[in-house]
């Protein structure tokens, strides 16, 4: 099997010795790494470079044209890479030297499974280990494994790859695209392992609140899921990034029936199609409803919840949400 590393950089130059550094260490060498490089100032392509000739593995270095963003630069990045199984990297964190060979394992013992998921140990600016893992800190704070979705932690089939390549340019995020996708198709296998280490050094991209490794006291930490909750009540962001993910991934279904079929058979992709038409069909209903003043609501939240719309989208949370949520400004109808 042919194992390929995805790494997307940009003004990389002061964390990417470490990242590289923990390839060259692995007890199960890749057999390529491919970098794009989105437009660096810094000394990225020297230090790629320089790696590059002291390592037995092929090592390709790719400067874009012009400045992509961190998406599209992992589109690019995933569409030069050759092997069976891609793994992707951000340039900032640090692997431990068994990720390759678990993930190669774990992937031969799942033939089903097309997108792998490792847990990540989450570090400071100098790699020092807090304590605390990305899963781990999900599940304490109350949400579900599919909140996981971090793209530094995916291993993915070349198979699956075929399907979600290219990335929708439109989207905001590379790895929602990539895992949402492959949660929809039945494909996921999340790992409660630790398999690397995620750098948190202040400039990360991500900003998902359990990537904090701060510890805050206990009465700090309710102010924050409160305030959260009531951004989240009375905005309609949620819901438009679900819709915006769920309408994006049916369409590259719709689009590209055999490989689906190929990849989780005709019958059952022919159920996902189906569920998943549903599923945006209820969004963009929740959607509307958001839009209905307090007498309207009512009547449009009954009947959605009657027909599953909730089972679906949301739950009993996303009810109540949609009932108290905000609606039109004062005099729109």
């Amino acid at each position: 099997m042919k194992i390929s590393i995805a790494l997307a950089a940009y003004n990389g130059e002061a964390f990417l010795p470490a990242q590289l550094a923990s390839f060259a260490a692995q007890t199960r060498a890749p057999d390529e790494l491919v970098v794009t490089d989105d437009g660096s100032t810094d000394g990225t392509r020297r230090v790629v470079e320089d790696f590059g000739r002291t390592v037995p593995f092929a090592v390709r270095y790719q400067a874009n044209a012009r400045n992509l963003g961190f998406g599209q630069n992992f589109s690019r990045a995933l569409s030069l890479c050759t092997g069976d199984l891609v793994f992707l990297s951000d340039q900032d964190d640090a692997w431990l030297e068994s990720k390759i060979a678990r993930m190669t394992a774990v992937a031969a013992e799942h033939p089903d499974k097309a997108c792998f998921m490792n847990d990540a140990l989450l570090a400071d600016g100098e790699l020092r280990p807090t304590g605390q893992t990305k899963l781990g800190q999900i599940r304490a704070s109350g949400l579900g494994d599919d909140t996981f979705v971090m793209g530094c932690c995916v291993t993915v089939r070349r198979s699956l790859l075929d399907l979600i390549l290219p990335i929708p340019a439109h989207l905001p995020s590379h790895d929602s695209w990539l895992v949402q996708t492959a949660d929809v198709l039945g494909l996921t296998l999340r790992l409660a392992e630790p398999l690397q280490l995620y750098r948190r050094h202040g400039g990360n991209v991500s900003k998902f609140f359990v990537n904090d490794i701060d510890r805050m006291p206990l009465a700090e930490r309710l102010k924050v899921r409160i305030s959260r909750s009531v951004v989240r009540r009375n905005s309609t962001a949620n819901i438009d990034r679900e819709l915006m993910f769920m309408t994006a991934i049916c369409g590259r279904i719709v689009e590209r029936r055999e490989q689906v079929a190929a990849l989780v058979g005709a019958d059952r992709a022919a159920g996902i199609e189906a569920a998943l038409v549903r599923r945006v069909g209820f969004l963009e209903r929740r959607r509307r409803i958001r839009d209905l003043g307090p007498l309207q609501r009512p009547g449009a939240l009954t009947a959605l919840w009657r027909e599953g719309g909730y089972a679906v989208s949301g739950g009993l949370k996303g009810l109540i949400k949609d009932a108290i949520g905000s609606g039109p400004a004062p005099g729109v109808k």
